[in-house]
């Protein structure tokens, strides 16, 4: 066994013994281990990162510089998030001062956060002036005008805009159809504006989902019209559609 040992000594763990290394020491004649590449280096310390409104007007200046509608569109909706409404328009003011191309996109975006600030009136008055240029107006741009009259509570000026929107060639969908269920139970004649839009729907070939639906029955239930609400409810199976 001894001798089995002896040929082969890393079998017995207790023999082994790490390794030693020689601490490098400054005799004059060699150099620093540092020197080519070995060794403790110090860290550099990190760039400093930029806050958001920094990067933000970084941002900001790039697009217009570039006169990128890209870069202009993503910070618009920064400014809807944020409900930034007057640098919505300020931006838009700017990238029109750089002959950039203003689309329907952008002013869809602009709009989109007046209404998230609930700026009825500056919603309407970009949406007139997108189509003073003629521009065309997509389904996206009409629900961010529905949703900003409809926070300003004006149900009129709302319903106005399908009318404008139909007569244009743009069709609704279920998105829009629950922007304009938004809030009615709370204005006159909401429970009856709903029953006619859920009857609307097939005409405008939207198919129901079960959120129209919901949004409708909790606008003639909150309004105490129950009969409307259950009437609502009964005609999912119609539509194909099962109750959540």
């Amino acid at each position: 066994q001894q001798q089995q040992q002896q040929q082969y000594p890393f079998q017995d763990r207790s023999r082994i013994r790490p390794p030693k290394f020689r601490r490098w020491e400054n005799d004059g004649h060699s150099q620093d281990p540092s020197s080519h590449g070995f060794g403790h280096r110090p860290r550099r310390a990190p760039p400093p990162i930029p806050s958001s409104l920094e990067a933000e007007a970084e941002l900001r200046a790039k697009a217009l510089m570039k006169a990128s509608p890209k870069l202009c569109t993503a910070l618009l909706k920064t400014y809807a998030r944020e409900k930034r409404w007057e640098e919505a328009i300020s931006l838009l003011t700017d990238m029109e001062s750089v002959n950039a191309e203003l689309d329907g996109l952008l002013f869809g975006s602009a709009i989109n956060a007046c209404g998230q600030a609930a700026q009825w009136t500056q919603s309407l008055h970009l949406f007139s002036e997108l189509k003073r240029r003629n521009l065309q107006a997509s389904v996206q741009t009409y629900t961010a005008a529905i949703s900003a009259c409809k926070r300003g509570r004006r149900p009129d000026k709302a319903f106005s805009l399908v009318e404008d929107m139909t007569a244009n060639g743009v069709a609704p969908d279920a998105v829009l159809c629950i922007a304009l269920l938004h809030g009615e139970e709370e204005e006159v004649g909401g429970w009856q504006r709903a029953l006619s839009l859920v009857q609307q729907m097939p005409t405008w070939r939207v198919q129901p989902n079960v959120k129209v639906m919901n949004a409708a029955i909790g606008v003639a239930a909150n309004s105490q019209h129950w009969s409307h609400a259950l009437s609502i409810l009964y005609s999912l199976p119609e539509k194909s559609l099962r109750p959540d």
